[in-house]
């Protein structure tokens, strides 16, 4: 019988000998049951096992090399007819990128996963098909299989743009209905109307199964955040004196840009694209809370012939601010509204307001337009995929964006009052016509650096073009265009999506085509507003009578200055010498 040092030595040999590859796994064990002295019965089943280890593990591997030779075969097969489809493009000068999702095999399990962010848009998540190979080796081993959810793969970038189109699309129709609605139900009951509806269609997004599903509630969240915006507005502007309306529509366009640049932060943390529209509809739900702080508009009131309440909404605004109320009387609106020609349909009749709709509605048009347009470029920008998704440049890009607006607001605030409303309006356009008419032309960092750049005059254009759009129309349909202003840019955000089509569908150039399309616009938009008049300091009429009154002066005052300044020397002195006689 062998001694307990003969064991320990046949252990140590054991050990040495597996760790030189020259005995089996079920040898060292038998080495090391023996030196601890196991009965006979517990070393039988043991040495089974581990004799059975070897075999289990050569076939598992074998399963899984030929799950992914399958698999390689099938990317090769693919990467092949995309090669082909690069040629026929005519792509020659960079590689054609193509998204493509993850997969990972596993025992015929399927599971489903998309991982979508940004401030209430729908980001795929997706990977580099060129470096596919080596994850898709990783995950074999991992023994999980995923798929896109909604079925997006390959081919179907154009269903992401379409849920961006059912959203504006939604957006330009809840502006049509809520300003038709806002005459009769009141600015604060639409308000916390919209709110409650973008709430509760946020929480069908988040929960919605199908992607046809997912786009019409998404259009519903569209057509209730278009109705809060116009709402929002009416009641913090007409909550103010005429003195301070321009103020407050330039707060509420900073407010707009320090939400997104919140919503940004809260995109980068949220844990999937259902956690982060949830969250925004909880936030949409949660401000019905404030009703009670909110008074509905003086103005409005007013003009429905409630001059009580009118009266008692001054004085609870003027209590919250601690100042006292106005002493005089409000004015009776029964003249403002018995006049006639306070209609959409007088303000297109009369040839001078129809030709200023017309061209501030081409600035519109062109503002939103690339706005939006710039907003959907902001992956082919930031270089996002699978591949370099973990950094977060996406999102820094856009809270890079978002933090340059502020400053256009203000800058355009400031430039506004001093040069004027129509040449502030020119110099933000063509600032932002030409950083992306320049971000074209560049590459990598620079075009990202110029695309940002391109915010600020954006956002400037913006803010100024609510500004003058109060004060090209007299009071009685200012309403009805800067309404139709509106519509204007909401038709130029529902065509946006096509520029980030053209990239998603790879035409040629990436996104040269784009930048140069939204540059264009914004220079057209630049040129068009030249012929507006300029606003700054010009009284606005109350109505349509009083404009043309007021035209047929100045036209009177000009042909007597000219006729002065023409007249001859020889009839002045006629009339010198006609003025003497008379008075001697």
């Amino acid at each position: 019988m062998a001694t307990p040092l003969d064991l320990r030595n046949r252990r140590r040999e054991a050990q040495r000998a597996a760790a030189e590859g020259k005995v089996c796994a079920s040898e060292l064990a038998n080495a090391i049951l023996a030196e601890k002295d196991l009965p006979a019965l517990v070393l039988g089943p043991l040495d089974g096992i581990a004799g059975l280890l070897p075999a289990a593990a050569v076939k598992l591997q074998q399963q899984q090399e030929q799950h992914f030779r399958k698999l390689q075969a099938c990317l090769l097969q693919l990467k092949d007819a995309l090669h082909v489809l690069r040629v026929a493009l005519g792509t020659v000068s960079e590689l054609l990128e193509v998204e493509a999702t993850s997969l990972l095999l596993g025992k015929g399990a399927v599971f489903a996963a998309l991982s979508l962010a940004t401030i209430g848009k729908l980001l795929q998540e997706v990977v580099d098909m060129y470096a596919a190979e080596q994850r898709v080796k990783e995950a074999v081993l991992a023994g999980f299989e995923q798929v896109p959810e909604f079925n997006l793969v390959c081919g179907t970038e154009w269903a992401l743009q379409l849920v961006q189109f059912c959203f504006f699309a939604g957006v330009l129709l809840g502006c049509v209905l809520f300003q038709l609605a806002s005459g009769r139900f009141g600015r604060r009951r639409l308000l916390y109307t919209a709110s409650t509806l973008s709430g509760i269609a946020g929480v069908m997004c988040c929960t919605a199964p199908s992607l046809w599903l997912y786009m019409l509630f998404r259009g519903l969240t569209g057509l209730a955040t278009g109705g809060l915006g116009l709402a929002a507005f009416a009641v913090g502007t007409e909550s103010c004196g005429p003195s301070w309306r321009s103020l407050a529509g330039l707060l509420l366009q900073i407010f707009f840009s320090v939400g997104a640049c919140l919503a940004t932060l809260l995109a980068s943390v949220a844990p999937g694209w259902r956690a982060l529209t949830l969250l925004s509809a909880l936030a949409s739900l949660a401000y019905v809370g404030t009703w009670s702080y909110v008074n509905e508009s003086p103005s409005w009131l007013l003009l429905r012939g409630r001059k009580g309440e009118a009266t008692a909404a001054i004085a609870a605004i003027a209590f919250a601010n601690r100042s006292r109320p106005p002493e005089l009387p409000l004015a009776d609106p029964t003249a403002f509204l018995a006049n006639p020609q306070s209609r959409l349909r007088d303000l297109l009749a009369h040839g001078k307001l129809r030709q200023r709709l017309l061209l501030s509605g081409v600035g519109w048009f062109a503002a939103g337009l690339a706005y939006y347009g710039s907003l959907l470029l902001l992956e082919p920008l930031s270089g996002w995929d699978a591949t370099s998704r973990g950094d977060g440049s996406v999102y820094i890009t856009a809270l890079m964006g978002f933090s340059y607006e502020i400053p256009g607001v203000a800058a355009a605030g400031l430039a506004a009052e001093r040069v004027g409303r129509k040449y502030t309006l020119v110099a933000a356009f063509a600032q932002a016509g030409g950083s992306l008419i320049a971000a074209a032309l560049t590459n990598s960092a620079a075009r990202r650096a110029l695309a940002v750049a391109a915010r600020f005059g954006l956002a400037a254009a913006y803010a100024t073009l609510f500004l003058i759009s109060a004060e090209l129309y007299p009071a009685v349909v200012r309403n009805q265009g800067m309404a139709t202003g509106n519509y204007c840019a909401r038709v130029g955000t529902a065509v946006s999506p096509v520029l980030a089509l053209l990239v998603a569908l790879h035409v040629r150039g990436g996104c040269l085509v784009p930048l140069l399309v939204a540059g264009g616009v914004c220079l057209a938009g630049g040129a068009t507003v030249l012929f507006l008049p300029e606003t700054l300091n010009n009284p606005c009429p109350e109505t349509i009578q009083e404009m043309d009154v007021a035209s047929i002066k100045r036209q009177k005052s000009w042909t007597i200055a000219l006729r002065q300044m023409f007249r001859s020397k020889a009839r002045q002195k006629e009339e010198d010498d006609t003025v003497i006689m008379r008075s001697a």
